[in-house]
C-alpha cells in the first residue's frame, strides 16, 4: 500500500507537462501557429504550443494524444473547444488567463486522463466550475487547479468534483476554514490530496474537513497558513500513510500533538513536521506528551526539522515511536544534555538526519524552502503509464542532497530510505468509534493533557548505566538497530576521544562539517562501519589507533582538513594500516606536500584515491598491492609523475577501466619528463584522463597542449634520446677502456710487482745492495734454475763437479728455508746469488715456479744490479724456438748462451763445466 506515497506525486513531476519518449520535433502540424510536433515510439502525437501568446485555442490535429497550452493568454474554453480530439490523454492549460469554462467544454475527451488547469483565473467556486464540467472526464485521474489568482473562502465545489469517479490525485488551493463536502466521498479511489501552495490559507482544520475523503493516504498541507488542527481532523483518514503539516509557522508542536491524535491506530508511515515555528522564536523543548500518540501508530519516518528544539526533557521517558525508523531533526538548536545518552530507547531507528544545527537565518516568506530539506517526493523522477495511472516505483531516486557527495560513490550501498509495504493490524478502529468526535457540526475534542508523572528514566540512573567518562574514554549506548548517522555542519567542537559504542550496528556516519579537532579515538563497537565522512572539519591531528577498529570500513571521507604534517610523519603507514577493506579514500584539500612511501602499504582494497587540491610536487608512495581504478591528482604541483606510480597504473588498466584526473598541475616538458610524456601519449587509448584536453606543459617558458602531445613527444625523442644513448655508449666505452688499460698495465708489470714485493721486505728487514765486486758479500756464486726432470743431471752431474772446482752453488731441493714461502726462498736465492744459471727446456717452459724464477732474476737484473747481466742460459737444442717467450727469445738474442745436446750423458760435460765457471767467475 505505501507504494501508492510515491505514487500521488507522479503527474506532478513536470509542472505539469506530460512528456513521453518522443522523435525530433517538427512544426506545421497546427495552421498558421509553430507550435512544436512531435511523435513517440507508437505513433502517438504531441503537440506544444507552450509560449506561443496565443489567446485562443487553435484547431488541432485529430490524433492529437498529448497537447500543451501551458504560458499563453487563453482566456476562455468554450464548447467543442476540443471536440475533434478524441484520443486526448494529456492536456496542460496551466498559467494562462482562463476565467471561464463552458460546461460542454471537454464534452469529448472521455479518455483525458491529465488535466493541468494552474494558475488561472477561474474562481474555485460552483460559479467558476460549473456542475457537469467533468463529468465527461470519466478517466481523468490527474487535476491540477492550484494558484487560482481569484480567492474566496467559500467552500469547494463538491458537487462539480463528484463527477470524476477514476480520480487519484487532486491538486487544489488550501481554502480558509472550508471543508470538502458530501460530493467527495464519491471519489472513492481519490488517494493523494495536495492542498500545499502559494494560495493555500486554511487557518483551522476541522474535524469534519476530510470526513468525506476516507480513501486518502497521501495528505500534504504544508504551507497553508495553519493555526489549528483539531484533535479529530484526521480520524477519518484510516487509510492515511503519509502526512506533511511542514511550514506552518504558527502550529507549533501542540499542533503536531492534535495531528497525531487522529492518526492512533492507523497506518500512517510518514509524517513530516518541519518548520511548526517562525525564524527567531524561542528555544523549544521536545516533550513525552508532542509524541506521546505516535507511539500508538505504524510511523516510519518522522520529520521535525527546523523547529527551533534546543532541549528534549530528559525526564520524558523513551520520547521514540516504538516503530520508528527514520528520524530528521535537522536545522535546530540542540545543546549538550543528557537526553543524548537515551538514545538506545530508539529500539527500531535505523536512519538518523541530526545535521545543521545552530544555522543562520535570513528572514523570508514562508514559502521558501531551506536547501537541505530532504527533496520532496514530487521532486523524483518516475516512469508514468499512461493508460493506467500507474508508476514504476523501481526507478524512483529520492536523494538527500546533503550526502550527494558520499553517494556517488557508493553505488552498491543502499543507504537512502525507502517506503516499504506494512501490514497493518486489524485493531484500526472504525468511524464509529470516534463518532463522538466526529459530529455533523464543527465542534471541537480535548485532549488529555500531557501526563508528566509517567514512570521516567531518571537522568542520574541514563547516565550511570549509559556513560562512562573515566580516562578510559566514553561508552555510549547507540539504539541497536541504527545504521545510518548524519550529523554533519552541526556546530560540533570537540577532540573525539575513544568512544566504546555498546550494541553499535552503524554502517554509515557523516559528521563532516563540524570542528572534530583531533581525533584521538579509537572507536570500539562500530565493527559494521562502511562509511566514515569526517570531511571538512579543519582537523590537523590524527592517531595512529583511530582507525584501527574499524576493519570493515569501505568509504572514508577526510577531505577538506589540515592532516599534511601528521601524514608526512606516518612512514610506516600506521594511520591507514587495518583499513584493508577500504575501496574509496579521499584526502582532498588537507595541505598535503608529500606523502611517505609506505603511507597507504596496508590498503589492499583501494580503488580510489582523491589527493587532490594539495601540495604535492611528488607522487612516489607504493601502490603495488592496491587496485586503483580512479586516481584524482587535479590542482597539485606536479611536474610529471614517477616511474613506480606509471608502471602500477599501466598494470591496473590491463585489467580494469582506470580514470586519472591530472589537470590544473605544472606539467615541465622537457628531457627529465620525457618518460612522462611518452606515457600518457602511449596510454591515453586504456587509461582515461578526465578533462585531458586542459592539460598543458612547459615547454621553454611557453605552455604547449597535451592536445599536440604527439607531436611533443616526437620533437623530444629526437632531442633527448640520441644524447642519452651516447652519454651512456660513452660511459661504457670508458669504463671499459680504463679496466683493460689497468688489466694490461697489470699483466705486463706483473713480475716488476712481484719482485718489488718481495724487495720491500727485504729492505724493511735492513736490506743493502749486492753487487758483483762485492764478491764476498754473496753466499753463493750461483743460484740453478731446472725442472724437476733434471734434478738427477744436476744433483750427481753438474753440482758435483761445479763445486770440485771451488763454486758454491744454490739449489732449490737442498738449499731454500724450509718454512718459507717459495717466491721468498727464490727471491732471496737469486738475490744472495752472483749468477742465476737456468737450464732451459721444454719441461722448464712449462713449469711455472721454472718460470717465475727466470722472471725474477730479469727482475733482479734490472732493478738490484743496475743493469748488470746475471742470467746464464744452458739452452737445449730440442727447444722449439718458435715457441719462447717473447722475453726468453730477447733475452738469447742480446746475451751468449751455452747450448746443450738433447741427450745430456753425448756431451763433454768437462767442457762445459770449465766454460760455466769461467762464466760465473767472470
Amino acid at each position: 500500500m505505501e507504494l501508492i506515497i510515491v505514487f500521488g506525486w507522479l503527474l506532478s513531476t513536470t509542472n505539469g507537462e506530460m512528456t513521453p519518449p518522443i522523435q525530433p520535433a517538427y512544426s506545421g502540424c497546427v495552421s498558421n501557429v509553430k507550435c512544436k510536433c512531435a511523435r513517440d515510439n507508437v505513433n502517438q502525437l504531441t503537440v506544444d504550443c507552450s509560449k506561443m501568446n496565443l489567446t485562443e485555442i487553435p484547431r488541432m490535429p485529430d490524433d492529437t494524444v498529448f497537447l500543451n497550452l501551458n504560458d499563453n493568454e487563453i482566456a476562455e474554453i468554450d464548447k467543442g473547444t476540443f471536440s475533434n480530439l478524441p484520443n486526448l490523454l494529456s492536456l496542460d492549460l496551466s498559467n494562462n488567463y482562463i476565467r471561464n469554462i463552458d460546461r460542454h467544454g471537454f464534452q469529448e475527451q472521455k479518455k483525458l486522463r491529465r488535466l493541468d488547469l494552474s494558475h488561472n483565473y477561474v474562481s474555485l467556486t460552483a460559479g467558476g466550475f460549473e456542475p457537469g464540467v467533468f463529468r465527461s472526464l470519466t478517466n481523468l485521474c490527474y487535476l491540477s487547479i492550484q494558484n487560482a489568482q481569484q480567492r474566496d473562502t467559500s467552500s469547494y465545489p463538491d458537487e462539480t468534483f463528484s463527477d470524476m469517479l477514476a480520480l487519484t490525485t487532486l491538486k487544489i488551493d488550501g481554502k480558509r476554514n472550508a471543508i470538502f463536502g458530501e460530493g467527495f466521498a464519491k471519489l472513492q479511489t481519490l488517494y493523494m490530496l495536495k492542498l500545499s501552495s502559494d494560495n493555500c490559507n486554511m487557518h483551522t482544520v476541522y474535524n469534519n474537513t476530510f470526513a468525506h475523503l476516507p480513501s486518502l493516504t497521501v495528505l500534504d498541507i504544508s504551507r497553508c497558513y495553519i493555526h489549528v488542527i483539531e484533535p479529530g481532523a484526521l480520524i477519518p483518514l484510516r487509510q492515511l500513510q503519509y502526512l506533511d503539516i511542514s511550514n506552518n509557522v504558527a502550529l507549533s508542536l501542540d499542533g503536531l500533538r492534535n495531528a497525531s491524535f487522529g492518526l492512533i491506530n492507523g497506518p500512517i508511515s510518514v509524517l513530516k513536521a518541519n518548520k511548526l515555528y517562525p525564524d527567531f522564536h524561542l528555544s523549544v523543548q521536545l516533550n513525552n506528551e508532542h509524541l506521546e500518540f505516535l507511539d500508538q501508530t505504524n510511523i516510519k519516518e518522522l520529520f521535525l526539522d527546523e523547529n527551533q528544539i534546543e532541549l528534549i526533557d530528559s525526564n520524558s521517558g523513551n520520547i521514540c515511536p516504538k516503530s520508528m525508523v527514520k528520524l530528521s531533526i535537522i536545522d535546530n538548536k540542540f545543546i549538550f544534555g543528557f537526553y543524548i545518552f537515551q538514545a538506545y530507547t530508539c529500539k527500531s531507528l535505523k536512519i538518523f538526519h541530526g545535521g545543521y544545527q545552530h544555522t543562520t537565518h535570513i528572514p523570508y516568506t514562508q514559502t521558501t524552502e531551506l536547501k537541505h530539506v530532504p527533496t520532496p517526493i514530487e521532486d523524483c523522477t518516475l516512469m508514468y503509464n499512461i493508460e493506467s495511472c500507474k508508476h514504476d516505483i523501481n526507478k524512483t531516486i529520492c536523494i538527500d542532497k546533503n550526502d550527494e557527495h558520499i553517494r556517488k560513490f557508493l553505488s552498491n550501498s543502499n543507504i537512502s530510505g525507502d517506503l516499504r509495504s506494512t501490514e497493518h493490524s486489524n485493531s484500526i478502529p472504525s468511524l464509529k468509534q470516534y463518532s463522538k468526535s466526529m459530529p455533523s457540526v464543527i465542534q471541537s475534542i480535548s485532549l488529555p493533557a500531557g501526563n508528566s508523572n509517567k514512570q521516567n528514566i531518571n537522568s542520574t540512573h541514563v547516565s550511570e548505566k549509559t556513560t562512562d567518562f573515566s580516562d578510559k574514554g566514553i561508552s555510549f549506548n547507540v539504539p541497536p538497530m541504527l545504521e545510518e548517522f548524519h550529523f554533519q555542519f552541526a556546530d560540533l567542537k570537540y577532540e573525539i576521544p575513544k568512544i566504546k559504542f555498546i550494541n553499535g550496528s552503524v554502517k554509515f556516519i557523516n559528521v563532516s562539517g563540524n570542528s572534530f579537532y583531533k581525533l584521538t579515538g579509537p572507536l570500539v563497537g562500530l565493527e559494521k562501519l562502511e562509511t566514515l565522512d569526517v570531511s571538512d572539519n579543519l582537523c590537523s591531528n590524527v592517531s595512529n589507533q583511530f582507525f584501527e577498529n574499524l576493519k570493515n570500513l569501505r568509504s572514508l571521507f577526510l577531505g577538506d582538513n589540515l592532516f599534511g604534517l601528521i601524514l608526512m610523519k606516518d612512514s610506516e603507514g600506521r594511520i591507514f594500516g587495518n583499513l584493508s577493506k577500504l575501496r574509496t579514500l579521499v584526502l582532498s584539500n588537507n595541505k598535503i606536500s608529500s606523502l611517505p612511501v609506505q603511507l597507504f602499504s596496508g590498503l589492499y582494497s583501494l580503488e580510489y584515491l582523491d589527493i587532490s587540491r594539495n601540495d604535492l610536487q611528488i607522487l612516489n608512495f607504493n601502490m603495488d598491492r592496491m587496485k586503483i581504478t580512479y586516481l584524482n591528482i587535479n590542482q597539485n604541483q606536479l611536474s610529471s609523475l614517477a616511474q613506480n606510480v606509471r608502471m602500477i597504473l599501466t598494470k591496473q588498466a590491463k585489467f580494469n577501466n582506470v580514470t586519472i584526473d591530472l589537470r590544473n598541475n605544472p606539467f615541465q616538458c622537457d628531457c627529465s619528463s620525457f618518460e612522462f610524456m611518452k606515457w600518457v601519449y602511449n596510454e591515453k587509448s586504456q587509461i582515461k584522463f578526465n578533462g585531458f584536453e586542459t592539460y598543458t606543459c612547459n615547454v621553454d617558458n611557453n605552455n604547449q597542449s597535451f592536445i599536440a602531445l604527439g607531436d611533443l613527444v616526437w620533437g623530444f625523442d629526437k632531442r633527448c634520446a640520441n644524447y642519452t644513448v651516447a652519454i651512456w655508449i660513452l660511459s661504457i666505452s670508458m669504463i671499459l677502456f680504463v679496466a683493460v688499460l689497468i688489466a694490461g698495465m697489470v699483466y705486463r708489470y706483473r713480475w716488476k710487482r712481484r719482485y718489488l714485493y718481495y724487495m720491500t721486505k727485504r729492505w724493511y728487514k735492513n736490506y743493502n745492495e749486492l753487487h758483483e765486486n762485492d764478491r764476498d758479500n754473496y753466499q753463493f756464486d750461483a743460484f740453478l734454475s731446472y725442472a724437476d726432470k733434471n734434478l738427477r743431471f744436476v744433483k750427481f752431474t753438474l753440482l758435483p763437479k761445479m763445486e770440485t772446482e771451488g763454486l758454491h752453488l744454490c739449489i732449490h731441493h737442498r738449499d731454500f728455508l724450509p718454512g718459507e714461502e717459495i717466491a721468498a726462498n727464490i727471491a732471496n736465492a737469486i738475490h744472495r746469488s752472483r749468477k742465476t744459471v737456468v737450464l732451459l727446456d721444454d719441461d722448464f717452459l712449462s713449469s711455472y715456479w721454472c718460470m717465475y724464477e727466470l722472471n725474477m732474476a730479469r727482475m733482479e737484473s734490472v732493478y738490484s744490479r743496475y743493469g748488470e747481466n746475471i742470467l746464464i742460459v744452458l739452452l737445449k737444442e730440442s727447444v722449439d724456438r718458435s715457441k719462447l717467450p717473447l722475453e726468453i727469445i730477447d733475452l738469447i738474442h742480446k746475451n751468449t748462451y751455452i747450448e746443450l745436446p738433447e741427450v745430456i750423458m753425448d756431451m763433454d760435460i768437462a767442457d762445459m763445466c770449465r766454460r760455466l765457471r769461467d762464466t760465473i767467475r767472470d
